[in-house]
């Protein structure tokens, strides 16, 4: 069950999901919204919704299922980390290839073979551009107007630009700090990306090539708290409120 609003009316509707197989209701669902869909990735299945359409319904999204996958015939598994970037989607999170990572052909989100081509899709692992981290990826996270960030535990390697861009580059950010879980981080209203870490909160600015400790925003003030929380196990939302300019963290034990 999910809510749609759609243009000259702002009354929620219940999106139907006909006679396709209901989506996990356990772990996370990675969404996103391009264009009139939302779609969404649960590890199970590739789903999409009408968000324009007055009777939504969910739709199956064939995209990627043919390429962004792991296993076999009739086991294969699929991504659940899922985000926008710029003019195109990007996945991560396969069980077994938990550091490959791909973005949709450029405005294409159903399209997702590469083929070498700038504007085509980009798989990480078959890629002689960019490759994949050496860590599992937990977290896709946009930076700025041009950024993708691919956030680790530990670690986080950053995609500088659309890779139809010829400097586009990977690079590490970071070989320390890392994200704790996949909602561990909120965007503020001067694009900056706030980030919780083992140790504390950080702050990563676009454009800025590395995150070290000494933009750990909550240093000097909250260290006795985190070093007491055991943040290794922990789920953690962050969300950033616009009109007092704070950061709200909401966490729960695994």
């Amino acid at each position: 069950v999910s809510q749609s609003r759609y243009p000259g009316n702002t009354t929620p509707a219940l999106v139907g999901r006909g006679a396709l197989a209901a989506m996990t209701s356990t772990g996370h669902i990675g969404a996103a919204v391009f264009g009139q869909y939302c779609y969404f990735a649960d590890g199970t299945f590739y789903r999409k919704i009408d968000i324009t359409a007055t009777s939504p319904t969910v739709l199956d999204w064939s995209g990627p299922y043919g390429t962004v996958r792991t296993g076999s015939n009739p086991n294969f598994k699929y991504a659940n980390l899922l985000c926008r970037f710029g003019g195109r989607l990007a996945l991560s999170g396969l069980v077994d290839a938990p550091n490959n990572w791909f973005l949709c052909e450029l405005n294409q989100p159903d399209s997702w073979n590469s083929t070498g081509s700038n504007h085509h899709a980009v798989a990480g692992a078959s890629s002689t551009r960019f490759n994949t981290p050496g860590e599992p990826i937990v977290s896709l996270i946009p930076v700025g107007e041009s950024g993708l960030m691919l956030a680790r535990t530990r670690s986080l390697t950053y995609l500088t630009a659309d890779p139809v861009v010829q400097d586009a580059r990977l690079i590490e950010l970071s070989r320390s700090v890392g994200a704790i879980s996949v909602n561990s981080w909120c965007n503020s209203d001067s694009q900056t990306v706030y980030l919780m870490s083992q140790d504390g909160m950080y702050r990563v600015v676009p454009n800025e090539f590395q995150v070290t400790k000494a933009g750990r925003v909550t240093a000097n003030r909250l260290d006795s708290f985190f070093q007491s929380q055991g943040l290794t196990n922990v789920d953690c939302t962050l969300g950033y409120d616009s009109e007092t300019q704070n950061i709200y963290c909401y966490r729960d034990w695994e």
